[in-house]
């Protein structure tokens, strides 16, 4: 296997996405650019590793692969890119785990997802607007239990909804907050939902 990079002849910025495959020969070069390669990947240095792994890290310069200057600034971009991506997954995870409420007078878990939150939503206007047949009848997150809820206890579960998306919302908005403030990738890294 060999690795390749193309690279632009004026700036020698890695082109496109490295190839590593069992190519012995590069014949359909981009009009502007320059190839590198072959490089045996038995022999290849660590720099050549990752500079397939993370092509932006390198240029080329003479013939050989070079690490950018900023190269700190560009790994420390790329983990808060990947830990604030990381982060939005953990907040939508724990959006979809649901939401404990003692509405009914026991604690109980609901859903929370986009239907969840759509129908919550349309069963407290109906409430409001004075036309929901009461008790209201609320299923839980189990897809089992079904709780009778008084209007004053409906509307303590939209409460206990509410609460429960502005507290994720509020953590997660902190934790891109203490992302983007961080300066070095161990500070990214220790960053946790």
């Amino acid at each position: 296997m060999n690795y390749w990079f193309l690279y632009l002849l004026t700036t020698g910025e890695i082109y496109t996405s490295p190839y590593l495959g069992n190519a012995n020969e590069w014949t359909n070069i981009p009009d502007g650019c320059g190839v590198l390669g072959p490089i045996d990947e038995a022999t290849a240095s660590e720099a050549i590793k990752d500079a397939y792994l993370h092509p932006n890290y390198y240029f080329v310069q003479s013939g050989s692969l070079v690490a950018v200057t900023n190269l700190a600034q560009l790994q420390l971009q790329d983990a808060q890119t990947t830990k604030i991506a990381s982060l939005q997954v953990s907040f939508q995870q724990t959006l979809n785990a649901g939401f404990p409420s003692l509405a009914s007078g026991t604690s109980i878990t609901y859903g929370f997802s986009d239907l969840d939150q759509t129908n919550l939503s349309q069963e407290l206007n109906i409430l409001n607007a004075g036309i929901a047949p009461l008790p209201i009848q609320w299923g839980a997150k189990d897809g089992v239990t079904i709780v009778s809820l008084t209007d004053v206890q409906f509307k303590q579960l939209c409460k206990d909804a509410n609460d429960f998306k502005w507290s994720l919302i509020t953590k997660l908005r902190t934790l891109i907050g203490d992302v983007q403030a961080s300066t070095t990738v161990d500070a990214v890294n220790a960053i946790v939902w």
